[in-house]
């Protein structure tokens, strides 16, 4: 059986923000965090990525129980940052079992139609997807005349 989230102003509001999202572990978003972010090479003492991207990490997230699988609890985390000026989520479920058809579900409720997501192998496909959205010169030039 589903539960039924309902979701606070703030909650909502966040999620109504998200433009990309991935599943990651808290440790493979650390090793992204320092393999693409400027200030995570930088820490490492190593030179910029050619990918590199400006990285901001929200220090509050959430935690919820999407329902039960075989009396057990299916649960999500969800943490957020906003990287190159994109508001982007990191999930993952840290119970026993999942049931991805219960993601799914919470995902197409909640967030933005035509989301970006992935996972933490292709998270450079997401850097480039926002990498497209980004407004040319050419674009700014067209809106102010």
């Amino acid at each position: 059986m589903n539960n039924v989230i309902e979701l606070d102003p703030i909650q909502a509001e966040r999620l109504c923000k998200v433009q990309g999202y991935l599943e990651t572990t808290t440790n493979e978003r650390h090793m992204l965090w320092e393999q693409y972010s400027i200030l995570g090479r930088k820490t490492l003492g190593l030179p910029p990525h050619r990918i590199a991207t400006t990285w901001d990490q929200e220090l509050s997230g959430y935690f919820f129980q999407l329902g039960k699988l075989d009396n057990m609890p299916v649960t999500l985390c969800l943490d957020f940052a906003t990287i190159d000026g994109f508001y982007t989520m990191f999930w993952y479920s840290p119970s026993m079992v999942t049931d991805s058809r219960m993601v799914d579900a919470f995902f197409a409720r909640y967030l933005p139609a035509g989301c970006e997501h992935t996972d933490a192998t292709n998270f450079c496909n997401l850097l480039h997807a926002y990498a497209r959205k980004k407004p040319t010169l050419v674009d700014l030039l067209e809106e102010a005349y």
